[in-house]
C-alpha cells in the first residue's frame, strides 16, 4: 500500500478552515486528523458538520470525541499518549473495532516509550 499523507490541523481556530479542508478533500486528501482538543462535544460536532458528509469517513478525531462516531460518520480514532498509557488491556481496542472503528492511532513521542 502506498503512503498516504495525513494532514493534522492546528489545535486553534484558523480562518476559513472548514472551507479549506473541504477543498483539500475535493482535491484528494484521504486522511485528516481534526485536532481540536479544546472543543467540547457540541463544538466538535459543529466542526465536523462543517465537513461535507461524503468526506467525514476520512477524519480522525481524538478519543474524547468517540460519542460522535455513529451520528457523524467517524471511523478513525486517535489516542493521545496519556490515553494510550492508561489502557490496561487491548480488549477495549478490540471493542472499538466491533463498533465500526476502522483505524486507531496513537501519539508516540520517543521510540523507547512504545
Amino acid at each position: 500500500m502506498p503512503y498516504q499523507l495525513t494532514i493534522i490541523t492546528d489545535n486553534r481556530p484558523v480562518a476559513d478552515e472548514l472551507l479549506i479542508l473541504n477543498e483539500m478533500f475535493r482535491f484528494g486528501l484521504m486522511n485528516l486528523h481534526l485536532r481540536k482538543p479544546m472543543l467540547d462535544l457540541k463544538e466538535m460536532a459543529l466542526c465536523i458538520e462543517g465537513i461535507t458528509e461524503e468526506f467525514r469517513n476520512r477524519i480522525t478525531v481524538i478519543h474524547q470525541y468517540l460519542p460522535l462516531q455513529k451520528t457523524h460518520g467517524i471511523s478513525k480514532i486517535h489516542f493521545t499518549e496519556k490515553e494510550r498509557l492508561s489502557l490496561k488491556s487491548t480488549d477495549y481496542l478490540a471493542s472499538l473495532r466491533k463498533r465500526g472503528i476502522s483505524q486507531i492511532s496513537t501519539s508516540i513521542h520517543a521510540a523507547n516509550e512504545y
